[in-house]
């Protein structure tokens, strides 16, 4: 930094990697831009940074949501401030080629992480299904403590401890993505999900909306149990297969290919 010009250091983590460094602007005898990345929703960030002080430095910032905006805008007055999605590797997740028919195999749900996930409303709406459609499946996927806090029932399956050939075989023998949501930004398990075809049963909220298409998914509104059992009851009476098509369409346009165009114009232009 102190020997180079006309470069840009990003800092993909910016909620703790990037603190006082800004500090040292004053001294660098060239140009050089900083970037910091937040993924963070901002009653969380608030935990996080207790001191925003240098926000102020920065010379661009990234969010991973629209929703994030208002507040850092607030925050650092003047720095420009990018949505610049998240990415996803769509030649890694993809949907199973096979010629096997589906028809007749149960319908397998799959919930993949804990960062910011409603177990509550997962846990309820597998439970209400216990009596609505014993066959339908809820399988989760996220380490052991936080599986713990899920009820063990009879139609839910934990998974943890896999390895990425086990996380991509249950998503691409699933029948939908049921990601129930406290709140949410970038979230990998809905981009994995989108990528290998699977459609989508989430929450409603602003961040969903910034990754997702309306053919593709199916929400239902924070914390309503009622309204997401509703959704996976009447799970047979909508079009997976144009849902999954959508989901993969939708991941497309999120391939890192097209994320890093937008990263690449974003540090061309602090240069």
């Amino acid at each position: 930094m102190m020997r180079g010009s006309s470069q840009v250091f990003h800092f993909l983590y910016g909620e703790n990697l990037y603190r006082y460094l800004g500090n040292l602007k004053q001294f660098w005898p060239r140009q050089n831009a900083i970037v910091a990345t937040y993924h963070t929703p901002a009653w969380r960030m608030q935990e996080l940074v207790t001191n925003e002080a240098h926000l102020q430095r920065l010379d661009a910032i990234v969010i991973m949501a629209e929703s994030q905006r208002e507040y850092l805008e607030t925050l650092a007055p003047g720095v420009p401030v990018h949505f610049i999605p998240h990415g996803v590797n769509t030649d890694y997740f993809h949907p199973l080629v096979t010629e096997e028919s589906a028809a007749g195999s149960p319908v397998k749900l799959v919930c993949v992480g804990a960062h910011l996930r409603d177990f509550v409303v997962f846990a309820e709406v597998a439970r209400n299904l216990l009596t609505i459609d014993p066959e339908i499946e809820f399988h989760l996927v996220c380490n052991t403590k936080d599986a713990a806090s899920v009820p063990d029932l009879p139609n839910i399956k934990k998974w943890s401890a896999v390895t990425d050939a086990d996380l991509l075989r249950v998503y691409q023998t699933s029948t939908a993505l049921l990601l129930p949501l406290i709140d949410s930004t970038a979230n990998n398990a809905l981009l994995e999900g989108m990528a290998c075809g699977l459609p989508i049963i989430s929450t409603e909220l602003p961040g969903v909306h910034d990754y997702t298409s309306k053919e593709c998914c199916v929400l239902a509104p924070k914390g309503d149990v009622g309204a997401m059992t509703e959704i996976v009851k009447s799970i047979g009476s909508l079009d997976l297969p144009s849902m999954a098509a959508a989901s993969r369409r939708q991941a497309e346009s999120l391939a890192w290919s097209q994320v890093r165009a937008r990263l690449s114009a974003l540090y061309l232009s602090l240069c």
